[in-house]
């Protein structure tokens, strides 16, 4: 679990909000959170992401999805973002 911590820290604190889901819901219902939150782009981010070194970053508004490795999210972050 410290490896995905760390990875939320990072998504935190680079200038972009994060939220963690503390009640253990499905995806299903965080996703419909995000969309009342407005969120523009989502990382599904759990143990097996980070066992993979793979995310998929998605565009809530446009749902385009695209995968990306989490090195090249810790080197290009907000690159990565804007080309989403």
């Amino acid at each position: 679990m410290s490896r995905l911590w760390n990875w939320y820290k990072l998504f935190a604190n680079k200038d972009f909000k994060a939220e963690r889901d503390y009640l253990n819901r499905k995806l299903k219902a965080q996703f419909k959170s995000a969309d009342v939150f407005a969120a523009k782009t989502l990382i599904t981010l759990g143990e097996s992401e980070v066992e993979s070194g793979q995310v998929t970053v998605k565009n809530n508004q446009t749902r385009e999805e695209v995968q990306v490795s989490l090195d090249a999210i810790n080197q290009n972050f907000s690159e990565i973002f804007e080309k989403n």
